[in-house]
This record gives C-alpha cells, sequence and structure tokens, in this order.
C-alpha cells in the first residue's frame, strides 16, 4: 500500500467538494503528519519512543477517520473508506518490515529510466531486442542501485568471463561517491494492531 497515492486520493476528496471534503482535508492532515515523523526519524532528527508514539497516535487518528468515512452520505467516500480498511494491516507493513517503505517511489524511480528510454526510442521490434534491453536495463538499474558505474561493471564481468575467470567483486574505486547511493535507517518499529470490527 502506497501512502503517496492514498494521499492523492484524498486530496482529490478535497478537490471534488461535496460531502468528502472534511474527510479528505482530515486524511491530509494525517498524512503530512505520518510522511514528517517518518522522516525525522529516518534522518535521525526523533528518537524510537517519540516515532512510535506518534505512529501510534496517527494509526488510531486514521482508524477514526475510516470508520466516519465508511458513514458518509457520499457513496464514493463510502467506498473509499471500507476499501482501505479492508487493507488494515497492509496500511502499515512499512511498520513491521525491515527495509519496506510507505511508499513505492523508489520502485517508480527505479523503473523510471526505463520508461523514459521506452517512450524516446520507441520500443523494440523484436523479442531478442525486448529481451536484450531488458537485460541491460536491468543491469543498469542493479549498478545504479548498488552504487558501481554503469559501464565499469559489465566491462569487468566480460573480461572475466571471456578468461573463464570468476567475477571479483567491485574494487573500491569503481564505486560512487559517497552520498549517491542509498541511506537512512529502516526497522521494523511498531506492532500493527488489528482493527476491531
Amino acid at each position: 500500500m502506497c501512502w503517496a497515492h492514498l494521499a492523492r486520493n484524498f486530496e482529490g476528496l478535497v478537490t471534488r467538494g461535496g460531502d468528502g471534503t472534511h474527510i479528505g482535508v482530515w486524511a491530509r492532515s494525517l498524512i503530512c503528519s505520518l510522511f514528517a515523523d517518518r522522516s525525522a526519524f529516518v534522518e535521525d532528527r526523533t528518537c524510537l519512543r517519540t516515532y512510535q508514539r506518534r505512529t501510534r497516535q496517527m494509526q488510531s487518528g486514521f482508524g477514526e477517520l475510516l470508520t466516519q468515512g465508511t458513514l458518509s452520505a457520499d457513496l464514493r467516500v463510502r467506498r473509499m473508506c471500507k476499501g482501505i480498511d479492508s487493507l488494515w494491516p497492509a496500511l502499515w507493513t512499512y511498520l513491521d518490515v525491515p527495509g519496506v517503505e510507505p511508499t513505492n517511489n523508489v520502485a517508480e524511480r527505479a523503473i523510471r529510466p526505463a520508461v523514459l528510454w521506452r517512450k524516446g526510442s520507441f520500443g523494440t521490434q523484436s523479442g531478442s531486442g525486448a529481451r536484450f534491453a531488458g537485460a541491460m536495463l536491468t543491469v543498469a538499474a542493479t549498478c545504479r542501485m548498488h552504487g558501481v558505474h554503469l559501464f565499469a561493471s559489465p566491462a569487468r564481468v566480460r573480461t572475466a568471463r571471456m578468461a573463464d575467470l570468476a567475477v571479483p567483486p567491485p574494487p573500491p574505486d569503481h564505486r560512487l561517491p559517497s552520498g549517491c547511493a542509498g541511506r537512512g535507517r529502516t526497522s521494523h518499529l511498531v506492532r500493527v494492531p488489528n482493527r476491531p470490527p
């Protein structure tokens, strides 16, 4: 479950107006708090205990919001809140599973170069071309993710394979400067309570 997408959905309620506006405004406030608290924790600006306390408060508030939304006179608001409520544990997966983020922005950023390449090059003309492009885009994304220079790594792998040697790990000088790869802390932090029926 991506909180950034939820934020856009609730923002749509505010923009649309009507009975769902107050639910949208309330959700916007809670989701802004969620992102601010998460950012403060990941950037070491707040301690674990404070983050856990604030997340529990936010969970409680979001549960109340969904309950009120399911009672809305607006059918679209009711359906949206019931749908989100049915996925309650998925909303909080990022708290229980190390490495899971509250948004899928990392995944979307990872595939963006491939999407832009396909748009700019009009894709491929054959199955073998599609497989080659997919393999090369995967290599590029993997190198980027691990902070390894794109051209140095495949050249090193190809040279080792041609000489029937094992592929050694990249030397330190092939890594990108510090700060280019991912950073920040993640942890499983807050036990997600089951929502009462």
